[in-house]
């Protein structure tokens, strides 16, 4: 079998007849090119886009009306930004003062708060301290916290005493408050402001005044004695304020340079009530022996007598 790449494998079994009815398609042949629709097409092409460049260098360059409208706009614009800047002032400012107005509001509700919440404090701190006192020992608990809180006189801003603070004093006062009567009886009349008057004179004659309480003993009735030991040193104030009439006589200005400086040991008593009814002290009745200290100092009674007699407050 013969096979070759120019003839088909079956090329035997074909006839020359229907080989010879095929007709060969005669060549076409190929059109020039023409120029003639390119050169029209360019110059379609540049005439738009001489219009188009017409057309824009028209608008690039506006006429004077239209600059002037155009400048009226941008002015327009510029001044309607300023307005609307200064209504966002205006705003923010507003809303700044409402916000003022609205803290102070708070605050001043704030601070009427405080206050009311200092008086109910006021009111369960006095509470509180008459809780203090035991209850099974009231009479004698009460006695011994009262030379405790007064042992070394009045606590006020004035005086150089341990307990030299306001918040002291306010302590003293509410211990009074808590357990003697409004109308208590005391040496300077009646009421917790002349018992406190009578601390705070000893405490400016006397301003390192240290009272002790030594013993405390049951009394007649509902009754309690206590017996103390105090130390004063007498000054210069003392001496102005005290023994005055010392001052401006030969024998006076004499004792009065023994007292200076001189530190006495004064032993003393209190008295103190106690009303079961009230559960409160109703009475509280000191004194003291100045006589037995001066004559140690002074050594003459004559002398004693000569500096206590017309003495202010010994």
């Amino acid at each position: 079998m013969n096979i070759s790449s120019l003839h088909p494998p079956n090329y035997e079994s074909l006839s020359e007849a229907v080989i010879s009815d095929v007709v060969q398609r005669p060549s076409v042949k190929s059109r020039p090119f023409s120029y003639t629709h390119t050169a029209h097409v360019s110059i379609d092409y540049t005439s738009s886009r001489s219009e188009y460049l017409q057309t824009s260098s028209q608008g690039a360059s506006p006429s004077h009306e239209e600059r002037k409208l155009i400048s009226s706009t941008i002015s327009m614009s510029a001044e309607g930004a300023i307005l609307l800047k200064r209504q966002q002032r205006r705003q923010t400012q507003q809303r700044y003062r409402k916000k003022v107005r609205e803290k102070e509001g708070t605050i001043d509700c704030e601070v009427q708060m405080l206050r009311e919440q200092v008086k109910r404090l006021n009111g369960q701190h006095k509470q509180n301290i008459a809780q203090s006192v035991p209850l099974e020992a009231k009479r004698w608990g009460v006695v011994a916290e009262y030379f405790r809180l007064f042992g070394r006189g009045l606590a006020t801003n004035t005086l150089p005493t341990v307990n030299n603070s306001a918040s002291n004093m306010k302590v003293q006062r509410g211990f009074l408050q808590a357990t003697m009567a409004p109308d208590v009886s005391v040496n300077t009349g009646y009421g917790i402001d002349r018992l406190l008057w009578g601390w705070e004179t000893l405490s400016r004659y006397y301003p390192d005044c240290d009272v002790k309480l030594v013993t405390l003993e049951i009394g007649a009735g509902n009754s309690l004695l206590a017996t103390t030991k105090a130390t004063r040193t007498i000054t210069e104030d003392t001496l102005k304020s005290v023994f005055q009439h010392l001052i401006g006589d030969a024998r006076g200005s004499l004792l009065g340079a023994k007292l200076l400086g001189k530190q006495l040991v004064v032993k003393g008593s209190g008295f103190f009530i106690w009303d079961d009814a009230k559960d409160r002290v109703i009475s509280t009745l000191y004194s003291v022996d100045m006589l037995t200290p001066m004559l140690e100092l002074l050594g003459s009674l004559e002398d004693v007598s000569h500096v206590l007699d017309n003495s202010r407050y010994a």
